[in-house]
């Protein structure tokens, strides 16, 4: 009988930490359920671009598709992007500089531009040979920028087509290709590499006889290099060939 008992006992005690267990339990629950499908609240940021985009939308005439704004063809991306951008907790301080990288590596890459320095490696390059035409040419580009290329029979070294753009009197007055033995396809010094382009300025002069003049606008010109001490910066990360040779 006192087994009997005991087991009993036993049995109340156990029950009896149950229930207090899930006494305690309903009292450290959320008071209020969690809505799975409720929206989070928008950022300041995503609030402050939609007001833009609705402004910009009502501005533009619509008569006219040609005034439509461009940017209109990417709001949901832009949205979504500043969306992104208002949930990522910058401050007042680091805002500026984060928009800043962002809009520039958006820039580069839809500019097919690197993000990061040319590293040289091999699997960087492709084998455009076949478009030479020519038995033994050993040409191959860079699969980053297009701009750059290398010769196998020409010891190998990198070269980058628009390492100087020349730059006349005019604004519009600027053009790649050689100027006082000098051209602006420069081989590059050393990899890690990122293409810089140097603008050179360059006099324009009136010249019918000279075999190297140019047809611009009226007329045929000729054209010198204005300064060159302007090529230091440029041999810093390129090597001068044409002009050592001189």
């Amino acid at each position: 009988m006192w087994i009997k008992k005991y087991k009993m006992n036993i049995e109340k005690k156990t029950l009896s930490m149950i229930d207090k267990a899930a006494a305690n339990f309903k009292i450290n629950q959320v008071s209020e359920p969690i809505d799975l499908g409720k929206e989070k609240e928008m950022s300041n940021a995503l609030k402050h671009a939609q007001r833009e985009f609705e402004i910009l939308e009502a501005s533009w005439d619509k008569t006219d598709e040609d005034k439509k704004p461009i940017v209109l063809e990417f709001k949901d991306e832009i949205l979504a992007l500043v969306d992104k951008f208002g949930e990522s907790g910058q401050s007042g301080g680091s805002a500026p500089f984060v928009a800043g990288a962002i809009s520039t590596a958006i820039k580069h890459l839809c500019m097919f531009e690197i993000m990061s320095p040319l590293t040289g490696a091999e699997d960087e390059w492709t084998d455009i040979s076949y478009i030479q035409g020519q038995p033994g040419s050993s040409v191959y580009q860079n699969k980053r920028d297009g701009a750059i290329f290398k010769d196998l029979n020409n010891k190998g070294q990198a070269q980058y087509l628009n390492a100087i753009i020349w730059q006349g009197p005019d604004e519009w007055d600027s053009f790649t290709g050689r100027v006082d033995g000098v051209h602006s396809a420069l081989i590059i010094k050393e990899f890690p590499f990122r293409p810089k382009r140097f603008y050179i300025d360059v006099t324009r002069e009136r010249n019918d006889t000279d075999p190297d003049r140019v047809s611009c606008g009226d007329g045929d010109y000729i054209y010198h290099i204005k300064d060159r001490s302007q090529l230091d910066q440029v041999r810093e990360l390129y090597i001068i060939e044409e002009e050592e040779e001189k």
